[in-house]
């Protein structure tokens, strides 16, 4: 029993998969309480084989469940073979190897091809301290405190050669190889390899590469960007064979961008290429490239010096001088004063490029207007392609919200989210029903509220503030100014009577992480924790610290909106309000903003992207902003709700009703989107 509890541990599709992570808190509740790290339950159990046998039965059941979904025929045949590279990757809260949006976008796209049968694999990196636990003082200010990652001790194996012995890939460094130690999360059908380089035989500053996400300076990132890129491409050359190796190759963000180089140099040893702008045209088509960060800060750029200090051994395998690989990596190859960007260097090397929304595709293509392949500015298929962002149904839909889709839909919306058949199902559903399951899933979200706000102290949530009647707004994303968490802020008198003066009693709800060293992020988390902590908003504006996938499970699927606010050029699209639509809450924001979102109050609706309105540079809001922010929940929010009852009128609930349509918002749809396949695309509806 204890080898069919390590099978089930050691694949992550229990991540999504509930009757498994019942059986883990039922072998032991307090372990799995702690820690929810099954490695930690087997090894808890394992010197008491009679936990063991007393649940047999289900193990035995689950083991075959298991089987019988690895077994399952692909619903896409036909399909490429895919590597998909990403920095980050959100799989489940005991591999802490994400940081935010990205990383669970990255997470949910490995779960959805593995429910598709998608021939895919992911390749990222070890953190062994991971991104860090968020820690706030008693001024309010934001610490950090990082966690230890040990491989052995959570779902993770070592890849093994042929003599038994781990496989070390090499990339070139200046003077040296650096060496990576390939480890494998098993994601359900798609194996997530992960490049280590904590190893003894590194140099002490190497050995770091792998160290932080996101926590270094910009040599250490440039560092990781090389063996995540190089490196993982070589990794797919190890552990795969030749017939299995990927024909398409998916950069998540422009952090893995050298694998476009690699890609070139293998072209131009095997002689299939005569130069290197020939050989990057040849793996162009081979390459797809998404896009998420419409601001300049958020895009990876080098200076030049530091390029040369790492790619100086490497680039003569191109056939490139410094300058010709400079040129590679700036919108205008001729501006010597540009950084090396990755995003430009991405753009330069894949014919396939998409921004994260219909907004942010445009605002995108504006942005990198003219930057085509190579220095040339080869025409692209299309200059700037828009998919959708979309979840992992499955991983995000909360139990009493499955017990609906169950019993409306039919079963099939965990692995087939996308047959229209089923979900026209919800045009008959029962409104009565489905405002039951999402107001049960609002009072869990309430009770974990006031349970912590109580642990810290004498008080909790506001006595009038219950699942029937509260509107709760949540902001569950990472601060940055541009995302304008602080505009509710802006004003408090007019706050205050937003809180109070309602129809409904309002909680607003803040969770999310600043970067350790964006320090006018960390003092908005301090404005918002203060403003918590007041006695004006006490009990009505909550701060959840350490915010992260297991506390998302609640704030993100429960509250009655998930509140947007952005500048039109700054609409780059999260995964956040899409797991708050779909489970089921409505998205609110305030012109200007995002206007490219499935529309939870209604249909989908695209703005104009109008620039120079809403939020300055400098991510401080302008008063027209601060208005609209604070007039919108209550102009409409609160529309179609019995004051005394709490209870939704007939068109609120069919807004409710139309929120909950999965497949306009899951991760299947976002990969017929990149179109992987025309069998895709035939298979999930287009």
């Amino acid at each position: 029993m204890t080898e069919t509890l390590g099978e089930l541990a050691y694949n992550l599709r229990w991540s999504w998969h509930p009757a498994t992570v019942e059986l883990f808190g039922a072998l032991a509740s307090s372990v799995w309480a702690a820690t929810h790290n099954p490695i930690a339950v087997v090894r808890d159990v394992a010197g008491d084989p009679r936990r063991l046998e007393a649940h047999a039965p289900q193990l035995l059941a689950l083991k075959a469940d298991l089987a019988q979904y690895l077994a399952r025929p692909s619903q896409v045949p036909g399909a490429p073979r895919i590597a998909y590279f990403s920095a980050e990757f959100a799989i489940a809260d005991c591999l802490p190897i994400y940081s935010g949006g990205l990383g669970v976008l990255a997470g949910d796209h490995l779960k959805a091809a593995s429910d598709l049968g998608l021939p895919l694999v992911g390749v990222g990196l070890l953190y062994r301290y991971g991104y860090f636990r968020q820690a706030v003082d008693d001024a309010g200010y934001q610490g950090e405190n990082y966690d230890h990652l040990q491989p052995r001790e959570v779902p993770l194996r070592p890849l093994l050669n042929e003599d038994r012995r781990p496989s070390v890939v090499a990339t070139p460094f200046p003077g040296r190889n650096v060496l990576a130690r390939i480890w494998c999360a098993q994601v359900g059908r798609v194996p997530l390899y992960l490049l280590d380089t904590d190893l003894p035989e590194n140099r002490e500053d190497d050995r770091w590469i792998t160290g932080h996400l996101y926590g270094g300076d910009q040599d250490t990132r440039l560092r990781q960007e090389l063996v995540l890129g190089i490196g993982g491409v070589r990794t797919l050359r190890m552990v795969l064979p030749p017939d299995q190796q990927p024909t398409l190759l998916h950069m998540n963000e422009g952090h893995s961008a050298f694998a476009a180089l690699e890609l070139a140099r293998e072209r131009l040893v095997a002689g299939v290429a005569n130069s290197f702008d020939e050989a990057l045209l040849q793996v162009a088509p081979r390459l797809a490239f998404t896009t998420h960060t419409p601001i300049p800060a958020g895009h990876d750029v080098f200076p030049s010096e530091l390029v040369e200090a790492y790619l100086a051994g490497f680039r003569p395998m191109l056939g490139l001088n410094h300058q010709q690989l400079m040129r590679l990596g700036r919108a205008n190859p001729t501006d010597d004063a540009e950084g090396f960007s990755m995003t430009a260097l991405a753009l330069r090397s894949a014919a396939r490029r998409n921004g994260v929304s219909q907004l942010h595709g445009v605002v995108s293509q504006e942005m990198w207007a003219g930057v085509g392949l190579t220095v040339r500015n080869v025409p692209p298929a299309s200059e700037m392609d828009s998919v959708t962002n979309g979840v992992h149904t499955a991983t995000w839909v909360g139990a009493d919200m499955s017990g609906f889709f169950d019993r409306t839909v039919g079963s099939d919306w965990r692995s087939v989210p996308d047959e229209a058949e089923s979900w026209r199902a919800l045009a008959k559903c029962d409104l009565a029903e489905l405002w039951a399951a999402r107001t049960a899933q609002r009072a869990r979200l309430l009770l974990r509220i006031d349970a912590w706000l109580s642990a810290g102290g004498p008080d909790g949530l506001a006595s009038d503030v219950t699942a029937e009647r509260a509107l709760v707004i949540g902001f569950a994303r990472r601060f940055a100014l541009y995302k304008r968490a602080g505009l509710l802020l802006s004003d408090g008198d007019r706050l205050l009577r937003l809180l109070h003066g309602t129809r409904r009693p309002v909680l607003v709800v803040f969770a999310g992480k600043a970067h350790p060293r964006d320090d006018a992020a960390k003092l908005l988390v301090q404005r918002i924790v203060q403003a918590a902590r007041d006695e004006r908003f006490r009990g009505r504006i909550v701060f959840l610290e350490d915010y992260d996938t297991r506390v998302d499970e609640h704030p993100a699927p429960t509250p009655g909106s998930q509140w947007h606010q952005r500048h039109e050029s700054h609409a780059e699209r999260g995964v956040a309000p899409e797991r708050a639509g779909r489970l089921v809450g409505r998205g609110v924001r305030a012109r200007p903003g995002l206007g490219a979102r499935p529309g939870h109050l209604g249909r989908p609706r695209q703005r104009g992207t109008r620039r120079g309105r809403g939020t300055p540079a400098d991510g401080h809001p302008r008063a027209g902003g601060r208005a609209a922010v604070l007039r919108a929940p209550r102009a409409r929010l609160p529309a179609g709700v019995d004051s005394a009852s709490g209870a939704l009128d007939h068109d609120a609930r069919a807004r409710l009703q139309r929120a909950a349509h999965g497949p306009r918002v899951r991760a299947a749809r976002l990969l017929a989107g990149w179109g992987y396949a025309r069998t895709t695309a035939r298979r999930l509806g287009g």
